[in-house]
Formats: C-alpha cells, sequence, structure tokens
C-alpha cells in the first residue's frame, strides 16, 4: 500500500513540472511514464490478490525494467544516431558494431551503461556500486518465462498440491515489490535532476511525506 502511494504521489508531482524543450528528453520522459505505470499495475495486482496475481505482476516488472533502462539511455547516454534508430526501425536499443552494421545492446550491458549514470545521482560513495545491474541480469531470464511462457511459468504454476495455477513464493514477491520501488525512484530522480535540474522535493509535498512513511 504504501509503496503505490509512492508511486502515484511521484506521478502527480511530476504532472506539474513545466513541458519539456528538448525532444530527446520527451522520449525519456514516455518511456518514465511507461515504466511508472507498469509499476503501478504490479502493485494494483500484488495488493489485490498477491495470491493468484503474482506471475502476472512479475511479468509487468520486467516490462518496467526495461521501460526504465531504455528511458535513461535515450534521454541521456545515446547519440542522436542511435535515437533516430530507435524511432525509425522499433528493434530496440542497438550500436553500430566495427563494421558499421548495427547491433543490438544485450541487457546486462545496457543495465550497467544506465547504472553507471544513475550513480552519478549519489551524493554519497556507493558500497556496491554494480547493485542494480546485478539485480537485473539475475532476474531477467526468470521475468522473460512469464513473459513469454518459458521454464517460470512450468516451475512456478502448480501448487504443492499438484493444482494449476500462479503459486509465487512469498519472499520473491516482497523482493519484486522492493525492486519496483527502486526503480520508480531512480526514474524519478532522474527526471526531476537531470531534465529539470530541480534540487529536491519540496518538504511540504505529498510525495515527501509520503516517501518518510515508507
Amino acid at each position: 500500500e504504501k509503496a503505490r502511494f509512492v508511486n502515484e504521489n511521484a506521478l502527480e508531482f511530476m504532472s506539474k513540472l513545466p513541458p519539456v524543450q528538448m525532444e530527446q528528453h520527451y522520449i525519456a520522459l514516455q518511456l518514465v511514464r511507461a515504466a511508472f505505470d507498469h509499476g503501478r499495475g504490479l502493485l494494483y495486482l500484488i495488493q489485490a490478490n498477491p495470491s493468484d496475481m503474482g506471475a502476472p505482476a512479475l511479468a509487468l516488472h520486467r516490462s518496467q525494467i526495461e521501460n526504465f533502462l531504455r528511458a535513461v539511455y535515450l534521454g541521456f547516454i545515446a547519440s542522436n544516431e542511435q535515437i533516430n534508430d530507435f524511432l525509425e526501425n522499433d528493434l530496440g536499443i542497438r550500436e553500430k558494431n566495427h563494421r558499421e552494421k548495427w547491433q543490438a545492446i544485450g541487457i546486462t550491458s545496457l543495465a550497467k551503461r544506465v547504472e553507471a549514470f544513475v550513480n552519478q545521482l549519489s551524493d554519497e560513495p556507493l558500497d556496491d556500486k554494480e547493485k542494480f545491474s546485478r539485480m537485473v541480469t539475475n532476474a531477467w531470464s526468470p521475468l522473460c518465462g512469464f513473459v513469454h511462457g518459458g521454464r517460470a511459468i512450468q516451475a512456478l504454476y502448480r501448487n504443492g498440491q499438484g493444482q494449476i495455477g500462479s503459486d509465487i513464493p512469498v519472499d520473491v514477491i516482497v523482493q519484486c515489490v522492493s525492486n519496483c520501488f527502486v526503480i520508480t525512484n531512480f526514474a524519478f530522480l532522474v527526471v526531476i535532476a537531470h531534465i529539470y535540474k530541480l534540487q529536491g522535493i519540496p518538504m511540504n509535498s505529498p510525495l515527501n511525506a509520503s516517501l518518510e512513511e515508507f
């Protein structure tokens, strides 16, 4: 419930910010909003019925991660050529190899590049500079299984009594909610710090209050 309030208050805060001036930032904000919305859907499902809706929630988590990674990369890291390739061909995030041929940037590499950018937002030394990329790498294959009907479905769509249906362990759901909050927080920080150049969140805002309660 608290994670959902943080998400909703962050969206409300961003909705009151002025329009962006750069097309690159506009693209980033569209993807950030999509990441937020997937996070919202995830939290709604878990709050409504965690035992039965755990698998669909995890499928949304994969989409949330991918939209966030694309938002940061296209908004702040990609070249104009890469942005044009993304918009014109809709083949994901790509770069040219030594033969000048377009090739996809793998999820692990993409996560590490985004992580390096996001880590710059920290005002204090980081204990683990690779925590986010490691989380993405470790979770990606199982999450893809929920989206595409892979082994994750075979492993987690049957309970101890042999009945068919989502049977996600509680600790997995808790970790999913935690990861969802981390991505929401990163996305929000990127928006206010690198697009709007804000120094922080006003103390009297509902978002600040919900963050303190989380």
